[in-house]
């Protein structure tokens, strides 16, 4: 409950790293929530505050078990145009 209320790009890394790790439902309903808030601080210009989390994410599509986590936060932190 608390986690889908995160509204800051710093905290947008821990929530990406715990959406991949994500085993119950909640968790990833809640985390996808905060994710999709990335699109408002990207078109102000907040992205470098998550940046650094990319990395970690890319490495995760390596991982079939977290590969479409991965995929999706990516998604949502990047834009759908990230590819």
């Amino acid at each position: 409950a608390a986690l889908g209320r995160i509204d800051n790009p710093r905290a947008f890394p821990v929530v990406a790293r715990l959406f991949v790790q994500a085993r119950d439902d909640g968790t990833v309903r809640a985390g996808r929530h905060v994710l999709r808030t990335a699109e408002a601080h990207r078109l102000q210009g907040r992205e470098a505050e998550w940046a650094a989390v990319y990395p970690d994410l890319e490495r995760a599509l390596a991982d079939p078990d977290r590969r479409t986590a991965a995929r999706e936060a990516l998604e949502l932190l990047r834009g759908p145009a990230s590819g």
